[in-house]
């Protein structure tokens, strides 16, 4: 992705959209594993509105959230 739309809130859109279609089609949350340190990542699973779980897949971390676990 080019810098120049790095911060610019895509991430926030993309997930509330993939969400909404996700709902429409049964789909009961989002998984990601990504690197302990991919703040990018972890921040933006953290803006959701959803519950955020965090746990070790060895040295990946494993982000998690249900659509009805919200905050």
């Amino acid at each position: 992705m080019s810098k120049d739309f790095q911060g610019k809130g895509l991430g926030k859109i993309l997930f509330a959209k993939l969400a909404e279609a996700a709902l429409e089609n049964g789909i009961a949350g989002f998984i990601a594993y990504t690197s302990p340190q991919n703040k990018s990542m972890i921040n933006l699973f953290k803006s959701l509105p959803y519950t955020v779980h965090t746990t070790f897949d060895g040295d990946v971390l494993l982000l998690t959230c249900r659509f009805d676990e919200t905050k």
